[in-house]
């Protein structure tokens, strides 16, 4: 549990230091303590309960609410409040709180004035295991409950310690409930319609080039990896793999189904025109997980004529509305159905995104040995050149995102790759990786990558890597320092206009602010320096790395790729992998 205390939250709070099965942090900032439970729930897809007290304390939880809606992912957030006759008559810290975060939210519960009956308890027992439930099924997502209280606030002990209060006899049925298994209702949609799977059979069975794409998925949601392995071993199909799928760094060996390199791929095709590109976009995809980051990848969409069935737990992942179907299926079972089922691939087809894939890598690894900038695709390849097996790789959106599809290569090691990519937002990333390191067991590392522009939005969020409450974290904060948002020099916005209205410049260092935290904070204005600094962070505890980056190096990054390999896909192509 995070907790935001204060007066009115006086009964929550007691209750939970009373309660020696839950854990707690205690975080200042609501709107970061939010994040940080949005982490912890990433990983692991349990709900993480959050506890504020009354009055906007509340609202400042909102950013996180509208990602965990977006992302599917589960949250229980208890919001102390002032009860009735102090409503709409100014009273301090009031305001109406009753379906504060409108359609949000799965579920809302007003529990109603404190009632020490037995039957009142019994309800508010049923309430809580309903915001338990709604939380995760049927589609997971976060869930307010609202606790109005009049003073005294401070909890009576010897009524709450009484082995045979209402109070402790119905804490042994709660405890008896909440240890039986998790509701089997979701396993309906473990099993995929047989009308659906009729259908996409015969779809894919007069596909000529098929395909699997697998986009942004938390670890819980993902498909196995052997299960995903099995498939593709048997299909032939080439795997589309985003760098957030949870499939690009695996021990299980796709082999050469592997095409790691699709979204640089899709900008070339984009510039080769339909004609010239045909022969390497699918004309049927099996697509997992959030819509692709790719935005090459969207316009292959509008383009190409192409069968897509996508498969989701909950969610209608298709923003191009061009979708065949949307089947609600677990990926494991779904694949396990059609594995030996649908027909292998061409040689052919497998042959072709072989030999443009390695042609991506080839492109990509002679541009970083034989540039001498420090820029955003080396500051991202020397991040990844630093993890290890286990580790947990945040990354930001806007460029680090792009940038790490761009030159993360597929490598055997397991490593959990996380994204924001419920609502796309930059909000909550320090606090989201303190969330996620807190979530993270054993010796592995988590490296969170920023841009300075979502640093500086979450400022607040450093001081829950020095918070005394807990264990300290595993946690290396990379903030890619290129002076502003450059992610709006990919747009042709940058043709037009002077773009420091958009970019906004700063001027910062942004680790002294670090320091001013109390985060050990180093500075990197070298590929080499950063390797340097991301060594030593990992022998400690929480750090904070700037990356100082050239200001443009993405916006000249990617005409240079799109050009050689376009170059390179109009010629006889690579046979090894």
């Amino acid at each position: 549990m995070v907790i935001s205390p204060g007066s009115r939250s006086t009964p929550l709070v007691a209750a939970v230091l009373d309660c020696q099965r839950l854990t707690h942090q205690l975080v200042i900032d609501e709107r970061s303590a939010a994040f940080i439970a949005l982490g912890r729930a990433k990983l692991d897809g349990l709900p993480t309960l959050l506890l504020c007290t009354s009055g906007s304390a509340v609202a400042h939880y909102f950013p996180a609410v509208i990602e965990a809606d977006e992302g599917a992912i589960p949250l229980l957030m208890l919001s102390a409040d002032r009860p009735p006759e102090a409503q709409a008559n100014r009273s301090a810290q009031t305001i109406d709180q009753l379906h504060l975060f409108g359609r949000k939210v799965r579920g809302f519960f007003d529990v109603g004035m404190a009632d020490p009956s037995y039957g009142a308890l019994l309800g508010l027992r049923r309430k809580a295991l309903q915001a338990f439930e709604l939380s995760r099924f049927p589609a997971a997502g976060p869930v307010h409950i609202n606790f109005p209280a009049r003073k005294p606030l401070e909890p009576d002990r010897k009524r709450l310690r009484s082995a045979d209060s209402d109070e402790a006899r119905l804490e042994r049925q709660v405890s008896e409930v909440l240890t039986v298994p998790a509701t089997e209702r979701c396993a309906v949609l473990s099993i995929p319609a047989q009308s659906a799977l009729d259908r996409l059979v015969q779809s894919a069975s007069q596909a000529k080039r098929p395909a699997l794409l697998l986009g942004p998925t938390d670890p819980w949601r993902a498909p196995d990896s052997e299960v995903l392995a099995e498939f593709a071993s048997r299909s032939g199909w080439p795997v589309l793999c985003e760098v957030t799928s949870q499939a690009r760094f695996s021990s299980s060996n796709l082999g050469a189904a592997l095409c790691d390199g699709f979204d640089l791929l899709a900008r070339a095709c984009v510039e080769l025109g339909v004609e010239s590109s045909q022969g390497f976009v699918p004309d049927f995809v099996l697509q997992f997980g959030q819509p692709p980051t790719s935005s090459a990848w969207a316009r292959l969409e509008e383009t190409h004529p192409m069968q897509r069935f996508l498969v989701s737990d909950a969610q209608w992942p298709d923003p191009a509305n061009r979708a065949s179907a949307v089947i609600g299926a677990d990926p494991a079972a779904l694949l396990a159905r059609l594995s030996g089922v649908v027909g292998p691939a061409s040689t052919e087809w497998r042959t072709r995104m072989v030999g443009a894939n390695h042609l991506v890598w080839r492109v990509v690894s002679s541009h970083l040995q034989r540039s001498s900038s420090f820029d955003e695709a080396a500051a991202v390849s020397a991040v990844s050149q630093g993890l290890g097996e286990g580790d947990v790789l945040l990354l930001g959106n806007s460029l680090p995102i792009r940038i790490a599809e761009t030159v993360m290569r597929a490598r055997p090691e397991h490593v959990r790759v996380m994204s924001q990519r419920g609502a796309n937002g930059i909000d909550g990333l320090i606090s989201l990786a303190a969330g996620m390191a807190s979530n993270v067991e054993g010796p592995a590392h988590l490296t969170a990558i920023v841009g300075d522009v979502s640093f500086l939005h979450d400022v607040g969020g450093l001081l829950a890597l020095t918070s005394q409450s807990r264990a300290p974290l595993h946690l290396t904060v990379v903030a890619v320092n290129n002076g502003g948002g450059r992610i709006f020099e990919q747009l042709p916005l940058a043709e037009l206009v002077n773009l420091d209205a958009w970019t906004t410049p700063h001027q910062l260092d942004l680790s002294q602010i670090g320091a001013a935290f109390a985060v050990p904070s180093f500075r990197a204005e070298s590929a080499e320096a950063l390797r340097q600094a991301l060594r030593i962070a990992r022998r400690g505890r929480s750090s904070l790395v700037e990356a100082v980056v050239a200001p443009h190096g993405a916006r000249a990054l990617y005409p240079s790729l799109v050009s050689e390999l376009v170059a390179g896909l109009r010629q006889p192509l690579p046979s090894g992998s």
